[in-house]
């Protein structure tokens, strides 16, 4: 039988990824237990929703429709009753220019200059801005696919990260790129920012009343931030849409733009969460960042050391090197049986800090970046050490990006500091390590005599 494809689907919850068989079912998340559907079921269940979008925009604008032909008969009454007047019409008040743009007086008869942001708007860019945040709004996969620029996002990305060139958009499989794509649009339509576009900015757009708060438009790339406004009025969160040229092969008109990023920043938590994305970080907002990060991803504090081989402990016998030496191959043996394995473990866990240099040794001149079975290894060496020591220092052999099957998941870099942690707390706290001992446990009660047996009822 020909072996069940599989294919790559993510957690519209919490963003895991998982390979699933088959063309379409439920998947249960293993990591926030979130129940989701892919394939055909999951767009039968999109193209409802997208129904109900529709027909709840429809008698959005009928009402709107209604609204505007009574407002314009009372105008019209209005412009009969007054058309005996001799006076000459009022003339149409001036626009109504953005806040964050400067404003210049008009003198006595000159019509007003219209600021620069004014102009962006008016340009083709915009426009497209504009129907960007439509198809956020209405969750329009089909317009979101033809506007949003994939290759670029990916590729700013992997910049700003500092990724290897194995990660890169262009590296990956057909599959892993659908996945790739399928997660950055299920972030950009996240529920709270479509609910929000949907009720207010869209809206606010369809009666002229939205600029854009920021605009720049230079010849190699453009942005415009909106306000959008929430219940009471005041700006929830603010919305910039990122633009480039488009660059892409066979393209209809190489002279168009593309968005190639979206970002945005909370500034209300009633409606959605409190969020600051990195294009709206100050500098010194973003070392503060980073030094948080760096205390969190090393809490205690622990020195690093280069990964060199490790004399063993002074008075530590041949015969008991051979032995924790040969349970230590033994364990990392794919051939051993599962008794054999249970059985170098308790050796190696006997022997306590004598067998410590050993396990170190195992990690000295493997290959933590990439190859899978150097990186499975050295994971159950650490296991080993954690059990001797109970210093909680991780190692986790598989890569983000890669199905853990309940195997830790880190980086390479992740990898490679946490081997030098282990050789820094050696160095630093190794002298002065003693193997904690284990209270015993406490003796069951001495068994009771047992009580006679019941005499027979009499008869």
């Amino acid at each position: 039988m020909p072996a069940a494809t599989t294919r790559a689907v993510s957690c519209p919850k919490c963003r895991a990824t998982y390979q699933v068989a088959g063309e379409s079912g439920a998947v249960t998340c293993k990591k926030c237990r979130a129940v989701f559907r892919v394939g055909a079921a999951a767009r039968t269940t999109q193209d409802k929703a997208l129904e109900r979008a529709r027909n709840a925009g429809d008698a959005r604008t009928a009402k709107r429709a209604i609204i505007a032909f009574a407002f314009l008969g009372v105008v019209l009454a209005v412009i009969v009753l007054s058309s005996g007047d001799d006076k000459p019409a009022a003339p149409p008040p001036p626009p109504k220019w953005s806040p964050h743009a400067a404003e210049t007086p008009p003198t006595s008869g000159t019509p007003p200059v219209a600021p620069k942001v004014a102009k962006a708007a008016d340009s083709e860019q915009e426009k497209l801005a504009r129907r960007f945040v439509r198809a956020l709004a209405t969750e329009n996969r089909a317009e979101f696919d033809a506007i949003f620029d994939y290759r670029h996002y990916f590729n700013h990305v992997a910049h700003v990260n500092k990724w290897d060139d194995a990660r890169r958009y262009e590296r990956q499989t057909p599959e892993q790129q659908a996945a790739m794509r399928e997660d950055t649009y299920q972030r950009n339509t996240a529920p709270d920012r479509v609910e929000h576009l949907k009720r207010h900015l869209v809206p606010e757009m369809d009666a002229g009343k939205t600029v854009p708060s920021e605009a720049k438009v230079e010849s190699g790339s453009a942005y415009f931030t909106y306000d959008c406004k929430g219940e009471e009025g005041k700006t929830a969160f603010m919305l910039r849409i990122h633009l480039r040229p488009r660059t892409d092969e066979g393209a209809a008109d190489p002279a168009s733009w593309v968005v190639y990023n979206v970002a945005e920043q909370w500034l209300t938590t009633s409606v959605g969460r409190p969020k600051r994305d990195r294009d709206f970080r100050s500098a010194e907002d973003r070392k503060k960042e980073e030094e948080v990060a760096a205390r969190v991803a090393n809490p205690s504090g622990l020195p690093e050391e280069a990964p060199v081989a490790q004399a063993p402990l002074t008075g530590t016998s041949t015969a008991q090197a051979d032995a924790i030496r040969a349970a230590v191959k033994t364990m990392l043996d794919p051939e051993a049986s599962g008794p054999q394995v249970a059985r170098a473990r308790m050796n190696i866990q006997e022997a306590g800090k004598v067998a410590i240099p050993f396990l170190l040794n195992e990690l000295v001149g493997k290959d933590h970046r990439v190859n899978e079975e150097d990186r499975k290894n050295s994971a159950v060496v650490v296991r080993e050490l954690i059990e001797i020591t109970g210093e909680q220092i991780a190692y986790g052999p598989m890569n983000s990006d890669q199905p853990a099957f309940g195997m830790l998941q880190m980086t390479p870099e992740e990898r490679e500091q946490s081997v030098r942690r282990w050789f820094g707390w050696w160095k630093t706290k190794g002298p002065k390590f003693e193997k904690k001992i284990t209270p015993p446990e406490p003796e069951d009660e001495a068994e009771r005599p047992a009580s006679p047996p019941p005499k027979p009822p009499k008869r």
